[in-house]
């Protein structure tokens, strides 16, 4: 009844409803013919409307319980947690509570107190309080126990089985778990043998061994592997020492394998945390190994960059305003007291030209001017784009007063992100659209950090995976003096989408 109304969404349980109570109500009639022979017995004993009552009740008993650990927030559609296994202990104590309650309720209609073992009435004797005191304690322990043994050892199964998100894995500790189910059997055979010549039974060492077993398993395999080890267990010791009748005390092995059964769910589900906070962490050194070597990769590339573009400025300054300079001042000598002044003012002009050049590829002009939508949306990379035959359009998105607190190392990265992506689109794309946008926002957990988001789309020929990864190292390069992100998809044209973080 647990597992099932806890994996059932809550409009279903009145139809589970009416199908417990006709569960409950046939297993109270074998009940009866079992344990008193026939129907008119129990008739006799509890009345017809008790046993009605009784058997309506135990699934709202059950709604109950598992009403109360849902409000407490367990989700079984997720991943078994530490938290999810304490509110499932929780409830199954809860529910084991109210079943004794109910069990009581019945035993003082009767005004008889016993017991069932291996199909018979056992120790019933009338209750006479305060005699009976030691009896009812021990009659509510075990119905205690019972019922929280039945909800931790068959709910946990039912969740691995039956939620996806625990299923991984599973078939590893079901190969495992069959290697090691032999030696069980031969365990419980030793727990009932005694020691010729000695006349003491193995039976203390064998439970250590069986805590061993436990232990291994949910070492190994997490919660999944203690659920499993203690069903056998328990199975194995129902068999020999409740339906055998080996054991003298039912109670001692209730609390045994309530306690073993609790505390290996707690150990297994810390275990299963353990190994996934250390493949998180695994995970995240890959990652900062890989960062690092981005960043060590992007710093070589910058420096050969930074040193590439000093020789080409000086190259640039000698040939080109050096020879300019050389120009003049032979024009100068040549004319004498009649310059051509013409023929200077050309020169003077191509030397601008030439210096304007120079000062362009140190830091954009009409960024400098006219700030990063004008430069973006009016400015050179337009031109470049309409003398390609492109349809350029830019787009700015989100709160119009963060544009203001930029950085101007923000927006230079940004305009030469956008520029980078229009000279790809420009010699290698073939489309005939570029569209870029450029959105704005803060950052939840701290708004006082300003994301800026890049996303350059065109409609051309697109670049395989290994293009893209051998490419783009400067847009990736800025991205990550930026602590930011690029991601680059190559189907139906090319998609940029670059993110910075200020």
């Amino acid at each position: 009844m647990f597992a099932t109304l806890l994996l059932r969404p809550r409009r279903e349980w009145p139809v589970w409803y009416v199908l417990f109570c006709c569960a409950t109500l046939a297993q109270s009639v074998i009940v009866a013919y079992i344990t008193y022979g026939g129907l008119s017995e129990m008739y006799a004993r509890q009345g017809l409307s008790l046993l009605l009552i009784g058997n309506a009740l135990h699934p709202l008993l059950a709604m109950a319980a598992v009403y109360h650990v849902q409000r407490l927030g367990l989700r079984v559609q997720q991943p078994m947690s530490l938290h999810g296994v304490i509110l499932l202990l929780r409830g199954a104590a809860l529910l084991a509570i109210l079943l004794t309650l109910k069990d009581f309720a019945y035993i003082f209609t009767e005004g008889m107190v016993g017991d069932v073992r291996r199909g018979q009435i056992v120790d019933m004797q009338p209750i006479i309080l305060p005699e009976s005191l030691p009896v009812l304690l021990k009659f509510g322990l075990s119905h205690f126990m019972g019922a929280f043994i039945g909800v931790v050892l068959v709910v946990p199964l039912a969740l691995w089985a039956l939620v996806p998100a625990n299923r991984p894995g599973s078939v590893h500790i079901l190969r495992s778990f069959l290697v090691y189910l032999p030696l069980l059997p031969l365990l419980i055979y030793l727990g009932n043998t005694r020691i010729p010549g000695v006349g003491a039974d193995l039976g203390g060492l064998v439970a250590l061994l069986f805590l061993v077993v436990v232990v291994v398993f949910s070492f190994r395999h997490g919660w999944r592997g203690a659920a499993l080890s203690v069903l056998a267990i328990s199975g194995l010791n129902a068999y020999s020492d409740h339906l055998l009748g080996n054991a003298p005390d039912l109670l001692e092995l209730q609390l045994t394998i309530a306690i073993l059964s609790a505390m290996a769910l707690l150990f297994g589900i810390g275990m299963d945390e353990l190994h996934t906070s250390n493949a998180a962490l695994q995970s995240d050194k890959a990652r900062l190994r890989q960062a690092l070597s981005a960043l060590a990769e992007s710093s070589r590339r910058n420096m050969e960059v930074e040193e590439n573009e000093r020789k080409r400025l000086g190259h640039e300054l000698h040939d080109d305003l050096g020879q300019l300079l050389t120009a003049m001042e032979l024009r100068m000598a040549a004319a004498g007291k009649n310059p051509d002044i013409e023929a200077l003012e050309s020169i003077s002009e191509r030397m601008r030209q030439s210096l304007a050049s120079v000062v362009n590829a140190l830091g954009p002009g009409d960024l400098n001017q006219a700030g990063l939508y004008e430069a973006l949306a009016n400015g050179s990379l337009r031109q470049l784009c309409e003398l390609a035959g492109i349809r350029y359009q830019v787009r700015f998105q989100g709160n119009g007063n963060l544009w203001g607190r930029l950085s101007s190392a923000t927006v230079l990265a940004a305009y030469r992100i956008v520029q980078e992506g229009v000279n790809n689109a420009v010699k290698y794309a073939q489309c005939r659209r570029l569209d870029v946008r450029l959105r704005i926002g803060q950052h939840s957990g701290n708004r006082d950090r300003i994301l800026l988001m890049i996303d350059m789309r065109d409609d051309g020929v697109g670049l395989d995976e290994a293009a893209i990864r051998s490419g783009f190292h400067s847009i990736r390069d800025r991205a990550l003096a930026f602590d930011g992100e690029v991601h680059i998809s190559g189907r139906n044209g090319l998609r940029v989408h670059v993110l910075l973080r200020q």
